[in-house]
């Protein structure tokens, strides 16, 4: 049973309605995988007592916690992971602040696969947060693009490559200073982003996903530059 299915199951605990702590602890709680403060959500939710911030935020965390929890030992797992540093609330707040600013499913989606594959033990819990950063930091399209062209070793400028450079996830490769294109590739973070969190369930493309990242960095190659700046 899923952590939402035994959290509807303890809305009629007295003590779900006479506890006094707020939303966002009951969020942070959460991620421990026990019911009880999620019961406590539920109960808020079902009493219009949220702000309207409050319910589009739950709806995103909502659809985090039945991809990540879907039953008890995989909560476990997860929260024992997430809380590997001896940093569990700190790291809860950082997660929670990762699926706030997330603007829409497709990204929750994202930070889902990431989240299984830390539980699985695929990445650690720094490279973990860096593809959740990564991916609140980009726009879903942006996104999409990162993973249609992965494969491809220079690729022309484009807004959606400015977004991935912003992101950390491209830099230039080639700078032609006589006005010649511009070329990018992707860096070493972008292949664990679409790897473990965009393409995870990809399994034409990452046949295993255990295997290490094999990254080259990309070469950068200077053009028509003067000899004296050469």
């Amino acid at each position: 049973m899923d952590i939402l299915k035994k959290a509807q199951l303890l809305l009629r605990d007295p003590r779900i309605q006479s506890d006094g702590s707020d939303f966002l602890t009951d969020c942070i709680d959460a991620i421990s995988g026990e019911p009880f403060p999620v019961a406590k959500i539920l109960f808020r939710v079902g009493q219009s007592l949220l702000s309207l911030r409050d319910i589009i935020f739950w709806g995103k965390y909502q659809r985090f916690l039945e991809g990540v929890y879907p039953t008890e030992d995989e909560g476990r797992k997860f929260a024992a992971k997430l809380a590997s540093d001896g940093k569990r609330q700190e790291n809860a707040l950082r997660l929670i602040s990762c699926i706030d600013r997330a603007d829409t499913i497709q990204k929750i989606d994202y930070l889902i696969n990431a989240s299984r594959t830390l539980s699985a033990g695929l990445i650690d819990l720094p490279t973990y947060f860096r593809i959740c950063h990564a991916i609140e930091s980009c726009i879903a399209a942006d996104l999409v693009f990162l993973s249609d062209h992965i494969l491809e070793a220079e690729i022309e400028y484009s807004m959606e490559v400015q977004g991935l450079v912003n992101a950390g996830l491209m830099l230039q490769t080639v700078y032609d200073a006589g006005g010649g294109q511009q070329k990018y590739g992707f860096t070493e973070l972008a292949q664990y982003v679409d790897r473990y969190a965009v393409s995870y369930n990809r399994v034409d493309r990452y046949v295993n996903p255990k295997e290490p990242i094999e990254f080259q960095a990309p070469k950068i190659e200077m053009k028509n530059v003067p000899a004296v700046f050469s």
